[in-house]
């Protein structure tokens, strides 16, 4: 699992969920399809911009399947993992 600053992200999200109400996102070096379900169940949203934008400048072409790849990814994760949200969040 990733960490921030030698911290697991379930951990530091845990945290941050006790702290704020607001939405937790991720997207600081969610650079693949998996990696991107990994963390999904951890987070209410996945940002994914840096392998999009890669993909245009590079390879304009395969952009449509990168982001594809990513979305079923993701898809695959919301409909088998509940988010990890404290008992007293909804």
């Amino acid at each position: 699992m990733r960490s921030l600053a030698g911290q697991p992200l379930a951990a530091f999200t845990r945290r941050l969920r006790a702290a704020s109400p607001l939405p937790v996102v991720s997207g600081v070096g969610t650079s693949t399809p998996a990696l991107a379900a990994h963390v999904a169940p951890l987070v209410d949203a996945v940002v994914i911009g840096t392998p999009v934008v890669r993909a245009l400048a590079s390879t304009p072409e395969q952009a449509p399947q990168l982001v594809a790849a990513f979305a079923r990814a993701l898809a695959s994760t919301a409909a088998t993992e509940p988010r990890a949200r404290s008992p007293t969040r909804h």
